[in-house]
């Protein structure tokens, strides 16, 4: 009986919220109806402190997701707090989505410090999210679209830099060999040979060398897959 291995793809299906998110969200959105509806002193203090426990758990829990370590976490957190009480108390968040308003917020945050742990230092606007779009030359939509896929695609790369950096040593090795000093894979096969002590010339240790090769470089992209 043959297994039938199932092949990772780089967009699995998007499951159902956890339960601790759901809480969570719920807990946002009642602790800024609370401090919208504050009256005095002491009781807008409470609400705020309410406010802050609340937004930290959610803001950590979405950074949960990302390969964000933990104090660094804790500090990105620390930096979103005071902007995010301001912005919900001041009535610029739209009521009733405050806990989507901080996830999103929460996971540029992550991305600017992948971005820039990867040496990609282009960054999203903690006042609203989206950087300045550029002005059109013909169509605002298209233009638009654009600047949006550039936008993903410049986080994507970032991304996938990252964990080849966080990769086991024979697929990180392969894949800075193929994907970031894009050397030919036929290079990589006579500098295998040459360091084994083997001719090169070979037709048949060729062929052994650029199989193994092949099959490291294809598992290092699965494994990449997986990840993403």
């Amino acid at each position: 009986m043959r297994w039938q291995v199932k092949e990772p793809t780089l967009r699995q299906p998007v499951p159902s919220r956890p339960p601790r998110v759901t809480r969570l969200a719920s807990v946002t959105r009642a602790c800024a109806a609370q401090l919208r509806q504050s009256s005095g002193a002491t009781a807008r203090v409470l609400a705020r402190n309410a406010m802050a426990a609340a937004l930290r758990a959610l803001c950590m829990e979405t950074l949960a997701h990302f390969p964000v370590p933990g104090e660094a976490a804790e500090d990105l957190t620390h930096t979103m707090l005071p902007v995010l009480i301001d912005r919900i108390e001041q009535g610029l968040v739209a009521c009733g989505s405050e806990d989507a308003y901080v996830r999103t917020t929460a996971r540029n945050r992550a991305r600017d410090y992948l971005r820039d742990q990867s040496g990609v230092r282009a960054r999203a606007s903690l006042s609203d999210d989206v950087d300045e779009v550029p002005a059109p030359h013909g169509n605002a939509e298209e233009t638009f679209v654009e600047w949006e896929e550039a936008r993903e695609r410049a986080i994507a790369i970032a991304r996938i830099r990252y964990l080849i950096t966080q990769a086991p040593a024979p697929y990180r090795q392969t894949l800075e060999h193929v994907h970031v000093a894009s050397r030919p894979i036929e290079e990589l096969v006579v500098s295998e040979l040459v360091r084994r002590g083997v001719d090169p010339g070979d037709p048949v240790e060729r062929r052994r060398a650029r199989a193994a090769i092949d099959k490291t470089l294809q598992r290092a992209r699965d494994w990449i897959r997986t990840q993403l």
